[in-house]
């Protein structure tokens, strides 16, 4: 993936550039092979660019970025197995400085002949192997592009968790209005009435509902209000965990699904209550799990259903069904004004762009999502004319290709992202649908993985939240509106997250018994980043050890839901590369020895 061999050849880049000054292929016995490699790179990452422009349409270039991704991470791992024997040899502050210790930091001690020896030939196989992937760019007719831009982000922008700036025009807030009426109306025929929002992804269901839950008519009115996220990927069980907690219950994580449906009874019978069960893809959530445990809630208790499907809402028995509708071009017109610009006087000031701005709004098809994020695209832009009429002329809104439901716009503002930023988007991709994700704790990811850049006195973790906030900036991260430091916690939206799949997915892998159920996962040539959602009928760690391509993983996520994963297995002594093991909702009570023995 271009993207990340753009960050990627820069950041070796740098180093072989310092390399060769302190002069490390005369110590490794392969005199201009270390400048060789510097050059070889520095040529390639000129047509970068142009190779990941088009490499969804051609599979030629796709092979050869491939090939090219594998060098760099051998390229990388060379130079980790030097990292390491430097941390190994350097000696202590306490003990005396020898002689020979070289001027460059991370080869400061290579002490032993055959090391220096062995890492030499590779070198100098890599280089060979280079010069052959270089030499095919002719076949290719890939362009020459300048080096790209460093771009810095506008003042912050990250406003108030009020979904407000998300609701435009006079239709929306009338749809919003007339659904609180709906919610709040006096049924006595029944004591649970469901009502649904019905619209393709992206729409902006999920925002009309918030809209709903945070009305003051709507807080008054319910003695409990909670909300859900269901996705394709919902447990029932973690579904009945997030429904008592929003009902200020507590239960036990052994607790399983029978358990639990008890629980959710006792605590909303005769309760009046408003439940929101957001992103809905099967009715037997509500036929198979809710039904039941919810009768016994006081008369006017509500279910809001969002979902795609009109067939779920009719099969959920929908009392009142809401379509969403695409918005129409003003109302798109002003939704992009208020994410192109970062206050109210610019916002009035992109008035004179209108005519180019609406063209613009007219090729996200009304869809608001598609909006969103290319208002966050001209937001980096400002005001300036040159800048919208470039963006309008992308080749990126008629790429062909995309998952479905992926609208060119997506792609575009993911296009539009500098290297270092795209590869943090794609690593968001890789957590379980609807993952709540803290700043801090994404950032400490990024920079476990290498992708913050060290800049001067700043801290990578400083660098890091800027990474992040920028991604909220351009609306590709979605701050949560429910929580007092919402900055800190966000949601990528589904579609956002399919398209990070897609386009990771020749080095990662996602593994869930709901999205691989009956089928085999394609898995990469050179798998670098495995993610598993685990049920008690999974074995994760039998799932890594027959993936062949499991020993070049760096990331290796898991998820063990309600505690199904208890130990790490021997197969893990194998993950040499490993960056990061992250152990979601896991029951482990120890670590083996040997995961101190791994290199990073």
């Amino acid at each position: 993936m271009a993207v990340v061999l753009d960050a990627f050849i820069s950041g070796l880049v740098g180093t072989l550039k310092d390399m060769a000054k302190e002069e490390v292929d005369l110590l490794l016995g392969v005199p201009g092979e270390i400048q060789k490699l510097h050059d070889i790179l520095s040529n390639i990452q000129s047509v970068l660019h142009d190779a990941e422009q088009r490499r969804i349409e051609d599979e030629a270039i796709k092979y050869w970025l491939t090939e090219l991704k594998n060098a760099m991470y051998d390229a990388d791992d060379i130079l980790d197995e030097c990292r390491t024997a430097a941390e190994k040899w350097t000696p202590r502050e306490s003990d005396p400085r020898p002689s020979t210790l070289c001027g460059f930091p991370f080869f400061a001690c290579f002490r032993e002949v055959n090391f220096r020896h062995e890492v030499g030939v590779k070198i100098k196989g890599l280089n060979d192997r280079l010069e052959e992937i270089s030499a095919r760019r002719s076949k290719l007719q890939l362009h020459l592009s300048a080096a790209e831009p460093r771009v810095v982000p506008r003042v912050s922008r990250i406003t108030s968790p009020v979904m407000e700036s998300d609701m435009v025009g006079e239709r929306l807030e009338e749809d919003a209005k007339r659904l609180v009426e709906q919610m709040t109306e006096q049924d006595l025929s029944k004591n649970v009435v469901v009502l649904a929002i019905v619209g393709i992804g992206g729409i902006g269901k999920t925002t009309l509902a918030q809209k709903v839950f945070n009305d003051g008519k709507i807080k008054a009115s319910f003695r409990t209000t909670i909300w859900a996220c269901v996705s394709q990927e919902f447990s029932g069980t973690d579904l009945l965990r997030n429904i008592i907690e929003g009902a200020g219950g507590k239960y036990n994580r052994e607790q399983s699904r029978s358990q639990l449906e008890p629980t959710v009874e006792r605590l909303l019978r005769g309760n009046k209550f408003l439940l929101v069960l957001d992103d809905v893809w099967d009715a037997q959530i509500w036929d198979d799990l809710l039904r039941n445990p919810l009768q016994g809630g006081a008369a006017g208790s509500r279910v809001l259903v969002t979902t795609r499907n009109e067939g779920i809402a009719r099969q959920m028995k929908a009392a009142h069904g809401h379509l969403m509708k695409l918005l129409p071009p003003e109302d798109g017109w002003s939704l992009m004004c208020k994410k192109a610009t970062m206050n109210a006087e610019e916002e009035g000031n992109a008035q004179d762009l209108k005519d180019t701005g609406m063209k613009i709004v007219e090729k996200c098809g009304g869809l608001p999502l598609a909006i969103k994020t290319i208002g966050g695209v001209l937001c980096t832009r400002g005001l300036n004319r040159n800048a919208w009429e470039e963006v309008l002329r992308s080749a990126a809104w008629s790429r062909t290709g995309l998952p479905e439901g992926v609208h060119g716009a997506l792609y575009l503002s993911y296009q539009d992202l500098p290297s270092h930023l795209k590869q943090c988007f794609l690593y968001c991709a890789l957590f379980p649908e609807d993952t709540e994700f803290r700043g801090s704790a994404i950032v400490k990811l990024w920079i476990a993985e290498g992708f913050v850049e060290a800049r001067g006195d700043v801290t990578l973790e400083e660098t890091g939240d800027q990474y992040y906030r920028e991604l909220l900036h351009r609306n590709l991260l979605r701050s949560q509106p429910f929580r007092p430091d919402y900055k800190n916690y966000s949601k990528m939206h589904d579609l956002l997250r399919s398209l990070g799949h897609f386009l990771s997915r020749d080095e990662s892998l996602f593994i869930s018994d709901v999205q691989n159920e009956g089928r085999s996962a394609a898995v990469p040539m050179k798998l670098r980043r495995l993610s598993i959602v685990a049920n008690e009928t999974m074995d994760i760690w039998d799932i890594v050890s027959s993936i062949k391509q499991h020993e070049s993983v760096r990331t290796l996520l898991v998820e063990g839901k309600r505690g199904y994963v208890k130990d790490i297995d021997d197969s893990s002594k194998n993950l040499l590369q490993l960056r990061v093991l992250h152990l979601m909702h896991a029951n482990i009570e120890s670590l083996p020895h040997y995961i101190g023995n791994l290199i990073h």
